[in-house]
């Protein structure tokens, strides 16, 4: 069901105001303090989230259903490694913008909370075919596993250095063709968290 944009505009602002309130204050930080930033009333809260860890878990599966979204939209139209290359740079791009509320969350790299595991569940396979296409194509070394691409994709958290440390983890799964696959294509786009 597809919100109207009113409607997806005020889960935006959720999503923000909680991401900002919980780095700000922590987790204890209160529902109404959460509306108050958002701008809306809490009524609109709880007709969008069940409750305040509802309103946690939702920036955590905003960002997989977003990753989802982009592997749907790239495995159709047959990508491969540029693919793979723009979901970690997406995933990395919202890590990084969402780093002070992670830490106060207390989400761990590898450990996805049980809230966002559904979401995490349809994006996996997206990731897997276009993964074992890259490597029947060539792009992509032999052995490898997308989910510790991913992992060393979200470690990465210094915007100063992120571009940098991304090149790392993508030429290291790239093969020489796959470097040159990229060479051809253009510079990857910068990604906001909302």
């Amino acid at each position: 069901m597809r919100l109207r944009s009113d409607a997806a505009e005020n889960r935006r602002r959720l999503l923000l105001a909680t991401r900002d309130a919980v780095a700000a204050e922590g987790t204890g930080v209160s529902v109404r303090d959460i509306a108050d930033r958002a701008g809306v009333s809490l009524s609109t809260v709880y007709r969008h989230f069940p409750d305040k860890q509802g309103l946690i878990d939702g920036l955590s599966v905003y960002r997989w259903a977003t990753l989802h979204h982009l592997a749907t939209r790239h495995a159709a139209a047959n990508g491969s490694l540029p693919a793979i290359a723009h979901l970690l740079a997406t995933f990395t791009r919202m890590v990084t913008v969402d780093d002070t509320f992670i830490r106060a969350v207390g989400i761990t790299v590898g450990r996805t909370p049980y809230g966002i595991l559904p979401v995490k569940a349809r994006f996996d396979p997206l990731l897997a075919a276009l993964w074992g296409m890259a490597v029947r194509r060539g792009e992509i070394r032999k052995g490898l596993d997308p989910r510790d691409a991913l992992e060393l994709a979200a470690m990465i958290r210094d915007p100063l250095r992120l571009d940098a440390q991304l090149d790392v983890v993508i030429c290291g799964i790239a093969t020489e063709r796959g470097e040159e696959v990229l060479r051809a294509r253009h510079p990857l786009p910068q990604v906001s968290v909302a």
